[in-house]
């Protein structure tokens, strides 16, 4: 109750600063830019949040799991990183209040601050990585690494390790507040797969993301492009390089695995995309119809 409490303050406070601001002048777009937040987001945290959370506290003493049930309303809004960043909300409105200069022309680098380093540590990890491998069609799952590089804001990522049947190394970034991204290199091998996958990260992060669901695209064994589900599942948020190369990868037959909801998930959707290799094509738009004809005939 004393957090909601403060909560509460803090809020009248950021309405009161947001009253003045409109007062002088000031619009939203350019009161959004200064607190780093997109101008939807900001409607919704002023009109869906604040302000409901004032009606809340003028009608009777706030409830319990009250604010809590108003935040899981709105979905680019989040209650933990709210409350973390209310005294520095506070402090940026009565900046830009007093210095408005000062603030307005930062609007345009909010994007890139939209990713704060304590988001960026939460990714790190040891991650189980689930998707369907082209080696008979089968659920593979095999260990996944995701490392801060101590000089940069890239990560370093390794899929599969010296136990299984193949190992991936490269670098994974966060291009903006919604997306990781990940591109590896097959390694110890002549023919090199590119694996390429972009992960969804739930809006303003969570404090617990122990699963990510993306795509990916790399070559299937027929040495064709095949775009696919991949999901990871984190094992462990602690880097212990000792750990994760003992993890084996595994495959799973059709009827094995099926107390795993994530295997039942990528069974039940496979959802893959490959393209099938065409004897002598010609590089040209006829070859999508012969593609089309050797699918069918591979089908029945």
């Amino acid at each position: 109750m004393l957090q909601d409490r403060k909560l509460i303050d803090q809020v009248r406070q950021i309405m009161k600063l947001y009253e003045e601001l409109q007062l002088q002048g000031m619009r939203n777009k350019e009161i959004s830019a200064a607190l780093e937040m997109y101008p939807s987001a900001f409607s919704n945290f002023i009109n869906k949040v604040l302000k409901k959370i004032i009606e809340l506290d003028q009608k009777e003493a706030v409830k319990p799991d009250a604010i809590r049930k108003l935040f899981e309303g709105v979905n680019n809004i989040s209650e933990l990183k709210t409350r973390q960043r209310m005294g520095r909300y506070i402090e940026r409105l009565q900046m830009l209040k007093s210095n408005p200069e000062q603030l307005i022309h930062q609007k345009n680098k909010h994007k890139k601050e939209e990713v704060p380093q304590d988001i960026m540590k939460m990714l790190e990890g040891i991650y189980s990585c689930y998707y369907l491998s082209t080696f008979g069609y089968r659920i593979k799952k095999e260990p996944l690494l995701i490392m801060r590089k101590s000089f940069d804001d890239n990560y370093i990522v390794r899929k599969g390790n010296k136990t299984g049947p193949s190992r991936y190394e490269g670098l994974g970034h966060v291009p903006n507040d919604h997306i990781f991204s990940i591109q590896l290199q097959e390694c110890d091998t002549l023919i090199r797969d590119n694996f390429v996958a972009h992960f969804q990260l739930p809006p303003f992060y969570s404090s617990a993301m122990d699963m990510l669901k993306g795509f990916s695209i790399s070559m299937s064994n027929s040495f064709m492009p095949i775009s696919r589900k991949v999901i990871l599942q984190r094992v462990s948020k602690e880097i212990d390089e000792e750990i994760y190369n003992e993890i084996e990868t595994a495959f799973y037959e059709e009827g094995e695995g099926d107390n795993n909801p994530i295997i039942s998930y990528l069974r039940s959707n496979p959802c893959y995309m490959e393209y099938v290799p065409i004897p002598h094509p010609t590089y040209k738009q006829e070859d999508l119809a012969r593609e089309q004809k050797i699918t069918e005939i591979v089908a029945s």
